[in-house]
């Protein structure tokens, strides 16, 4: 959506966009099966979605199980992945201060 936000077309995604979303953001073999024929009864073989109406731009929320965080939308630029010892970590950019329930803390520096 970033990329197409300077065209005034409404950007649509099709069944391979869709699919491939989903694939590349790890969805379970399983539930892709469902989605072959899911998305034809709902939606229809031919037929599109508008990305607008299924992405929420107004927030981004990186969750696991034992943790969220939200980041500003426009600000997604500030977060990545990085393999560290071995283990897939999630890694913020911290320029200014850091806050946590409302006190402010020094942030390490790595």
């Amino acid at each position: 959506m970033e990329v197409h936000k300077e065209n005034p077309e409404p950007l649509e995604l099709y069944k391979p966009d869709i699919k491939k979303l989903l694939e590349t953001s790890g969805a379970p073999k399983e539930r892709m099966e469902i989605f072959e024929t899911e998305y034809e009864t709902v939606v229809g073989e031919k037929n599109s979605l508008l990305a607008a109406n299924i992405a929420d731009t107004r927030k981004f929320n990186i969750e696991t199980p034992n943790v969220i965080v939200k980041v500003k939308p426009d600000r997604t630029d500030l977060i990545e992945t990085r393999m560290i010892d071995g283990r897939q970590c999630l890694v913020i950019q911290v320029d200014d201060y850091v806050e946590v329930n409302g006190v402010n803390v020094k942030a390490l520096i790595c």
